[in-house]
């Protein structure tokens, strides 16, 4: 028997539960780097499955097994019972009012983690006075289960243009500290351009009281779901593998879906029937109404991507 691979299955059965459990809310988000700390007794472990492998004995590989689920189940408890261990937390504000900000550009990545983009809650309006409500226009960001080092990003203000990009640096090019929670605010009303990547991971992302201008969603690996409310862009884009996105419409509002890959899976609501003659392989669906259209083009291989309306209101 191979105690080196029993202890690399081992360990994979215990970071999977841990994962696992995060993303069902019982750790709290970013674990993964708080484990990582202790990387160390990864190397203690590995040396007594060698052992075991050249003294051919069977209880010390048998143990090194055990011992290494008995600390990764250790860590899960101290962590559920101890939740601010591992909840490192950078909570950053950026003025929208000084220099005055129009519009707001997003290009963020996560890897299994989370991200949510939203609207401040209360908004500007409920300031009092005109100082409380310039302090209240800002563009907020949260960065949970990182280092500082890691939590760092870059927010460039060009003209009345500011744009958020995060990471800035990583490790391996385009990818983001795994595990991390992004939660990013800014006020009603704002113009805003999206643009993000998600890898194994899950991201909400609520433009119902914002003004997106264009949005731009990658998955691979994970999922998505967007809210759109009266207010939407004139193209939403999705692109990826192995993943799903959940797009939630206003009851009502003119609607065309473009399906660009046939390895696509994909559920819509009744009203909307399938457009015979479309050029190329694409497929596409059509819901009708006044006003321009909203495209939602979807390109990759084994995405799955569901449609919703909001329910109508009686008397509406």
């Amino acid at each position: 028997m191979s105690f080196g691979r029993l202890l690399v299955g081992a360990v994979l059965v215990g970071i999977g539960g841990i994962l696992l459990a995060s993303q069902l809310g019982y750790l709290p988000a970013g674990v993964m780097p708080w484990f990582l700390q202790f990387w160390p007794a990864l190397l203690v472990l590995f040396g007594l499955a060698l052992l075991a492998n050249a003294m051919k004995n069977l209880f010390l590989g048998w143990l090194t097994a055990i011992l290494a689920l008995a600390a990764i189940a250790f860590g899960g408890w101290y962590l559920a019972h101890n939740k601010a261990a591992a909840g490192t937390a950078h909570l950053t504000r950026n003025s929208l009012a000084r220099p005055a900000v129009e519009t707001v550009t997003i290009r963020a990545t996560t890897f299994g983690g989370r991200l949510a983009i939203g609207a401040t809650p209360g908004g500007a309006g409920a300031a009092r006075d005109s100082a409380a409500r310039a302090n209240a226009r800002s563009f907020d960001v949260s960065i949970r289960g990182v280092s500082e080092k890691d939590a760092r990003y870059a927010w460039n203000v060009a003209g009345r243009t500011a744009e958020f990009i995060w990471p800035v640096h990583a490790l391996v090019p385009n990818t983001a500290p795994f595990g991390a929670e992004l939660t990013l605010q800014t006020p009603e009303r704002t113009p805003i351009r999206i643009h993000t990547e998600t890898v194994l991971s899950g991201a909400d992302i609520d433009l119902t009281r914002l003004r997106p201008e264009s949005c731009e969603l990658g998955v691979m690996s994970g999922g998505v779901r967007l809210h759109v409310g009266s207010s939407s862009p004139q193209k939403i884009r999705i692109r990826g593998m192995l993943g799903a996105a959940e797009v939630d419409l206003p009851a009502s509002g003119p609607v065309r879906v473009e399906f660009l890959s046939p390895f696509t899976a994909r559920s819509l609501p009744d009203d909307f029937l399938e457009h015979v003659g479309g050029r190329g392989k694409a497929k596409i669906w059509v819901s009708e109404g006044k006003g321009v259209p909203l495209l939602i083009e979807v390109d990759g291989a084994l995405l799955y991507v569901k449609i919703k309306r909001a329910p109508v209101r009686a008397g509406g």
